[in-house]
């Protein structure tokens, strides 16, 4: 797995089995992820300020890769951001990054970037040969990796699967001189309601440091927002 400047991964049985998106037995429940604070600390640029694009990908469980939607990827853009600027995002009620039934687990991911010629350039080459309708940016190098598996795997091996599908994405950005700002990574499994509440608990009094350059928080909860 890739360097995630924070990685939050609870332990789980490692022969716990996960179906196929096909066969799984979905949540009773419907859990909605909420992005509601991001702050640039260090925009990577010197005494400038800066565009940026915050992408988010969830994937929960073992996806169909047949379905109309087998992530959750959106991709928000964000004008003339300072060093310790906290992004316009409703603090109150944040903005929705996932709506769904899970099943077993929910990889969460979250990449802020620099928007730049070269971002918008990879981002439409994953768009125009890796990734189907309904896939998010990020996760676009799922559509191989997934392929021919069989019906049912270890959910250790899932949630690895889920992670290089964005490893991708996040690998190549880190190549990039100064173009990313902080990445996230957090698995939300099931025997712990999938992460519900806020996460860090205490926040607004404080948020997940995602290295020396960004801090998100965000906010799990149960049912229809």
């Amino acid at each position: 797995m890739s360097n995630w400047l924070l990685k939050e991964e609870p332990s789980f049985e490692p022969s716990l089995m996960v179906q196929s998106a096909s066969r799984a037995v979905r949540s009773k429940e419907t859990y909605s992820i909420l992005l509601r604070n991001v702050t640039v600390l260090n925009n990577r640029r010197l005494l400038l300020s800066a565009d940026v694009i915050v992408y988010t990908v969830v994937v929960d469980g073992y996806p169909d890769m047949k379905s109309d939607q087998p992530f959750w990827g959106e991709e928000f853009h964000f004008f003339g951001i300072k060093d310790g600027a906290v992004l316009p995002i409703d603090p109150a009620h944040g903005v929705q990054i996932y709506r769904g039934k899970p099943r077993h687990f929910m990889n969460l991911y979250v990449l802020v970037v620099r928007d730049t010629q070269t971002t918008r350039d990879f981002a439409k080459l994953l768009k125009d040969n890796m990734v189907t309708e309904g896939i998010g940016t990020l996760a676009g190098a799922a559509v191989s990796i997934y392929a021919n598996l069989p019906p049912q795997i270890t959910v250790e091996m899932a949630r690895e699967l889920t992670t290089k599908a964005a490893d991708t994405t996040r690998d190549y950005f880190s190549k990039q001189r100064n173009l990313v700002i902080g990445v996230y990574y957090g698995s939300l499994i099931r025997e712990r309601d999938y992460g519900l509440g806020l996460n860090p608990a205490d926040y607004p009094v404080s948020r997940l440091n995602c290295g020396d350059a960004l801090e998100i928080a965000y906010e799990v909860k149960r049912g229809v927002v």
